[in-house]
Order: structure tokens, then sequence, then C-alpha cells
């Protein structure tokens, strides 16, 4: 799971070496001030429209925590001036609630390694549709989860987007139900890093796709049967 939200207001950013260098101070309720936060990321448009003063959210990525042993070798290190890598940041209003205009509006996720290319669902997720019905009534919300792929196909980036609550999601994104579309792109890029072949799936790639129909209220003899009968394409 990613880390965050973490709400904070920038008060100082540098630029060097390709990147954006952001000090940042967390906001917690009522605006008391809290630990300092240095964020690295890339130099690109859309981050130059930061400024001083400015309050964003933003996730980390877990892929980088130190655990067990290791952490013992750190044990004289400041982890609070270590630099996490940030998957997702967005602008906020000055309250931390809502956001700005689409003027003001600032949205950067980190694109990550390309591991899908898509111009349509793949094969996998169009027999989800057909065996789900909760998932067959949202077909235009599952469709999205294209334009997703477009926007990163990065683990921690899709999980952190997957954490933030469905109503702001939606405005953040600028759809309707993205929830959907985000738990679809997670589920293909878990599959495609898992070697699961989308377009034509075999059985162990069908038992984990089609456990979304079982949560969502499809009978589980439904989904064995389907499994049991499915006969893999000749590739």
């Amino acid at each position: 799971m990613s880390k965050g939200p973490i709400i904070a207001r920038i008060n100082q950013i540098d630029t060097a070496d390709g990147f954006r260098t952001i000090q940042a101070e967390q906001l917690f309720e009522q605006f008391f001030h809290g630990r300092k936060e240095t964020l690295q990321l890339p130099e690109n448009d859309e981050l130059k429209r930061l400024a001083v003063g400015d309050v964003i959210t933003f996730y980390r990525a877990e892929d980088n925590v130190e655990t067990g042993e290791a952490m013992e070798n750190l044990r004289d290190f400041d982890r609070r001036d270590q630099k996490e890598r940030i998957v997702l940041l967005f602008k906020c209003q000055p309250n931390g609630q809502g956001f700005p205009s689409k003027e003001e509006r600032v949205f950067w996720l980190d694109k990550g390694e390309k591991l899908l290319e898509l111009e349509k669902l793949p094969r996998i997720i169009e027999i989800l549709l057909g065996l789900s019905m909760y998932y067959g009534k949202r077909r235009e919300a599952v469709e999205k989860s294209l334009d997703i792929l477009r926007l990163s196909q990065d683990p921690e980036a899709i999980d952190a987007l997957f954490s933030v609550r469905p109503e702001k999601l939606d405005e953040l994104l600028g759809g309707e139900d993205m929830l959907f579309a985000v738990q679809i792109a997670d589920a293909m890029l878990a599959l495609k890093l898992a070697g699961a072949d989308l377009e034509h799936p075999r059985r162990r790639d069908l038992r984990q796709i089609l456990s979304l129909a079982v949560l969502h209220g499809t009978a589980e003899r439904t989904v064995k049967d389907f499994i049991d009968a499915y006969q893999r394409e000749k590739i």
C-alpha cells in the first residue's frame, strides 16, 4: 500500500539537475504544523505550476522501505530526511479540501515503466464483464481503465489512486465511477506482473480476475463451473 494522503504547505522550491526539490510542512486538523517534508520530483510543465504557499496532497511509494536487519544498519540515520519516492501529487484548496479551478489545477502521477500496450479491453476483462452482472452493468467505467493506464502504469501510483476517496477520485480524474476504472487497471497490472496472458488467459489467470466477480455477488459455483469448462485458445 502507498503511504498517504499527506497534506502539506510548500515553503520552498529549488530546481537543479532536472529535478524540483520541494520543502514543505505537513498540515493537520485546524492547521497545526507538522514535520518538515522533502519531495524530489522530475522537472516538468505540470509541476512548474506549483508555487510557494500552495497546499498539496501527496502519496509516497512503499517500494523502498527498509525492514529487519537493514533497519539495524540505519540506527544512526534520521529517517525524517529520507527522500522517498513520490507517486501521486495534486494541488488542494488553501483549506486542504477540494481542488482549485481548472486553470490552477496541478495533478501529477509517476508514469512508471510501460508494461501494457492496450487499445481495447483484453479478453480476460471481457470474460469478467460477461460473467459478473456487477461489472457488466459498469462497462463504461471499466473501459476507462485504459485511460488510467495511459496516465500511469506504475503499480504504486495506481495503488495511490486506489486509496483516494471515490468522490474525490471522480473530481480528480474528471469522470464518474472512476474507482472501477482504477480497480480494473490495478488488476490488469497485477496480472501482467504475475505473468498472466491477458488475451489468452490460463485457468489460473481466470481464478485471479474472477475473484472480483465472486466478491461482488456472482455465485462461486458459477465461477468454478466456468473455469472447469474453460478451454484456452491455441496461440
